[in-house]
């Protein structure tokens, strides 16, 4: 009976020049810190295995590089990692001649770098949860941010990785927020042909939204300069964003000679989200279905009765890329686009470093990204290759979403994830994204799914608060306006009693209440208090045994 194809063969159809290796049983790791350190070393080797020809090498030398620090800082063996990342690239389809040197560079240059297991660290409550800061209460249902150990390995996965975490610090802004614009810049220079395969209808773009939140001075400028001083992607073209007209009208223009092509890729910037709501909420205002077109790379244009001045950009003949600074209390009218879909093409990532260490580390040497090359298919695009778990992922939601169930605001989250898949590869020089990928962009979402639900919580907070605000104003108007009414009631009878005791003489309590309007009648025995106790009337006893009461003069 012949053997079962192994999983290399079946995500890339073809057959290996030579037999694959499996790699043999790895013994139970008695070092400290052993879980994080067998999962560092099983997905090395997992990427390794995984890695296409023209990759593998490099691929090899990058996981060789990351191992060897932790072989130096005592959390893995040194023949442990050779043995599963020799195992790995001969199931590549590497020679165990041309492995062994690349393992053994690789693993000398990482040493030279060590790191150990990190400690988790009990961090304050703030980096964790979000507070009402007027009763102290813990808002709920909020996901959970990756582990300290998962983000520590997320930063030490990759070179590429460690440098825009080194230079946030070094820059004293947030490494989520350097990350998310070192990705913009990098997509923003992919060629608009390079796009995701066709899983759910046609082609997807790369087309990345990123959201910097926080409060105002806490650096969302200074993480997208950061993120320049990280990874140097060349020249690209950025504008600023105000309406859906300029967003179309950055890419073509009117001549005399027709529509005239003005750029092909952009950076869209947009300093603080409620100018963009703002033109949002206008009569006609057409931005955000422009935008959410745009993150889709789809038609972009206006139709006009007018031939002249009809304005047209086919899909996926455009890069959009856009930043935007996002303050916590000023997001209300993005998150109300829910509905349409447009908070959930944005990536939200934190402007704030509840980790940052109190002396400020030198900065790292930039890295110099470069397009990796691309051959494009008779349709003139050039689609990313994803491996079989992702393409599942993305099957299963849509098959969710056919039966009716998904939706909301986590609609757009799986393709979101899968975009930040594709540009971790590709700021790692990649066409293909691996599992890897996937995790680490699992990693990032996570981090995005926490900020942006945070953000909506505290708004549903201050909704709560102002509503509370609100019943408890007009609680007290109601009040004022009822003792208002009250007391010109007492005035009213007060001056009812005088007149009649002055006019007809002494009365009894009973002979002055038959004789008030019905309205009146429960105020009457306030009012004798208050005028007797100001000596305005006085009591007498009639012959009769009865007391009435008298007009003082």
């Amino acid at each position: 009976m012949s053997e079962a194809p192994n999983i290399i063969d079946l995500i890339f159809g073809v057959t290996k020049p030579e037999p694959a290796v499996a790699p043999a049983p790895r013994p139970a790791l008695t070092v400290v810190g052993s879980g994080y350190a067998a999962a560092a070393l099983e997905r090395e080797c997992g990427a390794v295995a995984q890695a296409g020809e023209g990759t593998r090498n490099d691929t090899l030398n990058k996981a060789a590089f990351s191992l060897g620090q932790l072989v130096a800082g005592g959390a893995l063996e040194r023949g442990e990692v050779e043995a599963g990342l020799l195992a790995a690239a001969r199931s590549a389809g590497l020679t165990e001649k041309e492995s062994r040197a690349t393992i053994a560079s690789g693993l000398k240059a990482g040493a030279e770098h060590p790191r150990g297991v990190p400690e988790p660290r009990q961090r304050p409550q703030e980096a964790h949860t979000l507070v009402n800061p007027r009763t102290g209460e813990v808002l709920p249902d909020l996901p959970q941010m990756p582990s300290a150990a998962d983000v520590e390995a997320f930063w030490a996965a990759r070179p590429a990785l460690t440098t825009i975490r080194d230079m946030a610090r070094a820059r004293r802004t947030g490494p989520w927020a350097v990350l998310g614009c070192a990705l913009a810049h990098v997509v923003t220079c992919v060629p608009e042909q390079v796009v995701l395969p066709p899983l759910v209808g046609g082609h997807g773009s790369l087309n990345l939204f990123i959201g910097l939140v926080g409060h105002s001075g806490q650096g969302k400028g200074a993480a997208e300069a950061a993120a320049t001083a990280a990874i140097d992607v060349g020249d690209y073209d950025a504008v600023p964003l105000g309406s859906g007209e300029g967003l179309v009208h950055a890419y073509v223009k009117h001549t005399r000679d027709g529509l005239e092509r003005v750029r092909r890729a952009c950076l869209f910037k947009v300093t603080e989200i409620d100018t963009l709501t703002a033109t949002a909420q206008r009569k006609g205002a057409t931005v955000m279905p422009i935008l959410r077109s745009a993150w889709s790379g789809e038609l972009l244009g206006f139709q006009n009765a007018d031939v002249s001045r009809r304005v047209f950009v086919p899909a996926h003949t455009y890069r959009a890329t856009l930043i935007a600074g996002i303050q916590p209390a000023r997001a209300d009218a993005l998150l109300g686009d829910s509905d349409g879909g447009t908070p959930q093409r944005f990536v939200w990532l934190p402007v704030a470093d509840p980790d940052a260490p109190e002396t400020k580390p030198a900065e790292p040497a930039p890295i110099a990204w470069s397009m990796p090359r691309f051959s494009a298919d008779p349709f003139g695009l050039s689609p990313l290759t994803l491996t079989p778990t992702i393409a599942a992922v993305v099957d299963a939601e849509r098959l969710a979403a056919l039966r009716g169930s998904g939706g909301g605001i986590s609609g757009h989250d799986t393709l979101a994830r899968v975009k930040l898949a594709a540009a971790l590869a590709l700021l790692d020089g990649r066409l293909a994204v691996t599992d890897d990928d996937w995790h680490l962009a699992g990693v990032v979402h996570a981090v995005n799914l926490h900020t942006r639900e945070g953000v909506a919580a505290v708004l549903r907070n201050a909704r709560s608060e102002r509503t509370r605000a609100q019943g408890a104003a007009e609680a007290e108007r109601a009040l004022v306006v009822q003792q208002r009414i009250e007391e010109a009631s007492l005035r009213r009878v007060g001056a009812w009693v005088l007149r009649r005791l002055e006019e007809r003489g002494p009365a009894t309590a009973g002979d002055l209440r038959r004789a008030l309007p019905g309205r009146d009648r429960q105020h009457l025995e306030v009012v004798l208090d208050d005028l007797e106790s100001r000596h305005r009337i006085s009591q007498s006893a009639g012959s009769d045994g009865r007391t009435r009461y008298v007009r003082e003069a």
